[in-house]
């Protein structure tokens, strides 16, 4: 059963709010560490039941460890700028459905750094994983953002 088009749209722009918060919230951390606020311990501690928070994983700003590492990073900023460009393009219709066998290729690169590394052939540098996580969350945004709308 498909959702009313309007209440597709609103919930896609809802979840594009909550990636926007979460997003300033993981660069918000880092600043506020670095002027000592007693806020930053507090945002560190909302972020670790979704991430592991490992140092040598994690992108460093105003000197200090952003509040997630460098792969939800990705996650989060792509929900969150891909999110907002879906929207506005399948509401304006200028994109069509994503098919399944594109979806699949979209995630091949997911897969193939994920398992290299499961498998004990290479480390992924935090620029690879976040690069990987991007695509990857790009392309099923697209799925979701279309499944809402229709």
């Amino acid at each position: 059963m498909r959702m009313n088009c309007n209440i597709g749209i609103k919930l896609t722009w809802a979840l594009n709010i909550l990636w926007t918060i979460t997003s300033v919230l993981i660069i918000l951390t880092p600043y506020l560490a670095s002027r000592d606020s007693p806020f930053a311990p507090y945002l560190y501690l909302l972020f670790k039941p979704t991430c592991h928070q490992l140092a040598h994983r994690s992108i460093f700003i105003y000197g200090h460890q952003m509040a997630v590492c460098a792969r939800c990073t990705g996650i989060w900023f792509t929900l969150m700028l891909v999110g907002y460009i879906f929207t506005i393009l399948l509401h304006l219709r200028k994109i069509s459905a994503l098919t399944l066998p594109l979806y699949i290729c979209a995630l091949a690169p997911l897969a193939i750094d994920g398992a290299s590394q499961l498998v004990g052939l290479r480390e992924s540098s935090n620029i690879t994983v976040s690069y990987t996580h991007l695509r990857a969350h790009e392309t099923s945004l697209h799925l979701v953002c279309r499944l809402l709308l229709e």
